[in-house]
């Protein structure tokens, strides 16, 4: 009966068998992918680098640069999808790993459960109890003595899963502290991005768009362009904000102004379109990138009007965007408006009102003087003539 018993409980651990491995090729795939993205966008950061070092002029070095900083936030969110991949795995492999010793340590603690009940039982009063006695004793210690080594060797297995355990967890802290570390970096590359295209635009502003051909140079708005989303946004038509800001007395003072009076343009400014405004000036981004001008929800074909006298310095697309137009009002201030389908040409003169094309979706306007940027819907407020209020009722 006894020998009986110890059966029983050696049955399952002789049947024991580890489960199924985990099937982490997905994970794995994902994991390689995002590291040969990595390693690709850092090499080609680095010769990018290079180039910009190497560069005999300004629009060439600051192109460069442009490129090599965009790499920048290829290689940057690589590395976020290798941690966040990494991390992943490991998990998996972290799950099944507990699993697997779960079970595994289930039929080893049932023998040394059972081992130590009959442990308690002296070996005299075993032999007097019956079922065998001497005989059944010397039985019961060769099954014993022929386990151990199973006992000692699954014991050792259980050990070495236990281990594997702890480095798979130590290796998630691990990816998930790296996933974390990558994010800064990746808002310090946006944010490098952002000032280079905020040069590039000082740039084309200075120049007054002239001796500039497409692709010269990536427009400061255009990160704000690609932030733009399709969203409920704010009711208030640029021309009740415009309204609003004319009525304060002072007007506050705005981002990117200096100290003082601000300076008025010589001539009345009216916003270009209506419709409803999702970023104002100054505003900052979830990568801390300062909005230069202002973003309105505009659909696609919308008509868009001159809103000032001046002459177009620059009309056409730039890089991924498919439209610019630059007007200059004299003075040194200067209009800029993204994300515009227009016929015009440089040199072509406007006036306050005059159609300058039609939307190719969400715009944004920035309005400088002497590269100092200032809010177009302040200006409209405070100008003499409202043309959109006047015209429009």
């Amino acid at each position: 009966m006894r020998r009986f018993a110890l059966a029983l409980l050696l049955t399952p651990l002789l049947a024991g068998s580890a489960p199924a491995q985990p099937q982490p090729e997905p994970l794995q795939q994902a994991l390689q992918q995002a590291r040969a993205e990595q390693a690709s966008a850092e090499a080609e950061t680095a010769r990018l680098d290079r180039v910009a070092g190497s560069a005999r002029d300004e629009a060439d070095r600051l192109r460069a640069q442009e490129a090599a900083a965009a790499k920048a936030i290829d290689a940057a969110e690589a590395r976020i999808t290798a941690a966040d991949a990494q991390f992943r795995l490991a998990a998996a492999y972290l799950a099944v790993n507990r699993q697997r010793l779960a079970e595994q340590q289930r039929p080893v603690s049932s023998l040394l459960a059972g081992l130590a009940v009959m442990a308690r039982r002296p070996p005299l009063l075993a032999l007097a109890g019956g079922g065998g006695g001497a005989d059944e004793f010397v039985k019961v210690s060769v099954l014993l003595d022929s386990t151990l080594p199973l006992i000692r060797a699954r014991t050792r297995t259980l050990s070495t899963q236990l281990s594997e355990a702890q480095r798979l967890e130590a290796a998630a802290i691990s990816a998930r502290a790296e996933l974390v570390r990558s994010r800064p970096a990746l808002t310090a590359r946006r944010q490098q991005f952002a000032a280079l295209e905020q040069r590039a635009v000082d740039r084309l502003l200075a120049a007054g768009g002239a001796a500039l051909g497409t692709g010269d140079v990536a427009i400061a708005a255009g990160e704000q362009v690609e932030r733009i989303r399709n969203q409920q946004s704010s009711n208030r038509s640029a021309q009740a904000l415009a309204v609003q800001l004319a009525s304060q007395d002072p007007a506050p003072p705005r981002p990117f102004a200096p100290a003082g009076q601000q300076p008025r343009p010589p001539f009345a400014y009216a916003l270009p379109v209506s419709a409803p405004v999702i970023e104002g000036l100054g505003a900052v981004d979830d990568s801390g990138v300062r909005s230069r001008g202002i973003s309105f929800a505009t659909a696609r074909g919308s008509p868009v009007s001159a809103p000032a006298d001046g002459t177009v310095r620059f009309s056409g697309p730039f890089r991924d965007y498919d439209g610019v137009v630059i007007l200059d009002h004299g003075g040194g201030w200067m209009s800029l408006i993204v994300n515009i389908s227009s016929e015009l040409k440089p040199g072509d003169k406007v006036h306050l009102g005059d159609p300058l094309g039609r939307t190719l979706g969400p715009i944004v306007v920035e309005l400088s003087h002497n590269g100092q940027r200032f809010s177009p819907a302040l200006i409209a407020g405070s100008s003499q003539s409202l043309s959109k209020g006047t015209k429009g009722g």
